[in-house]
């Protein structure tokens, strides 16, 4: 499976044909294409990204998600559900932030990974790193009261560096976890640019690949 193609296990050739023929895919199966509570996971200060259009001061992973957030997600009918511009969780304890990252992520059923130059801090262990806690915590099935929460799909959307490039991106160097869930075609991955060509197409690729997945081969450790 190429880094940026659809997965070989589904009947299609291109993000275009998938697109104009969304009522079949994989044996026939019916596909609909519909909206998604979506949590993002991103590093906020990496400064090595491009920048965006109509951003003041120095691009930030952040400014990709709230472009997400306004622009895209919206046009797919979607419901932004992760960590808002204008919300600043800095003067609130680490546990604070957890339990109040662990109940957006309970309340979607997409996460978006940012993946970015240098979201991975390589002198740190991932289970003290946010990015790897929240992937972990998406593949969790979670129960609270009498609602169970099934594990999220999970898309690795690879931003530019601030050159425009892409191969920075090694899956054998980033998170084991998100390494791991790649390798076994849990995590689908595409870069940004192709991404806002068909965002509603990569999302239903996500939930497909989650679906298609068995549970087994998933790796929920850190």
């Amino acid at each position: 499976m190429g880094l940026y193609s659809i997965p070989e296990r589904f009947t299609v050739l291109s993000t275009d044909d998938f697109s104009a023929n969304c009522s079949f895919y994989y044996e026939n199966r019916r596909c609909y294409l519909m909206g998604y509570k979506v949590f993002v996971s991103y590093k906020f200060y990496d400064y090595d990204v491009r920048a965006l259009p109509n951003t003041f001061g120095q691009t930030l992973p952040g400014n990709y998600v709230h472009y997400l957030e306004t622009t895209i997600l919206p046009a797919t009918n979607s419901i932004y559900k992760g960590e808002h511009q204008d919300e600043d969780l800095s003067d609130y304890s680490d546990d604070y932030i957890w339990r109040h990252l662990k109940d957006k992520i309970y309340d979607s059923s997409i996460t978006i990974v940012m993946i970015s130059p240098n979201m991975k801090e390589p002198y740190r262990q991932q289970r003290s790193q946010w990015i790897p806690r929240e992937i972990q915590y998406s593949l969790w099935e979670t129960a609270r009261n009498d609602r169970v929460s099934h594990n999220n799909a999970i898309l690795g959307v690879i931003l530019p560096d601030a050159f425009g490039r892409y191969s920075y991106f090694d899956r054998e160097s980033t998170f084991p976890i998100l390494r791991d869930n790649i390798k076994n075609g849990y995590i689908f991955t595409v870069n940004w640019d192709v991404f806002l060509k068909s965002p509603e197409v990569y999302l239903e690729i996500a939930k497909l690949c989650r679906d298609e997945t068995p549970s087994y081969k998933l790796v929920k450790t850190l």
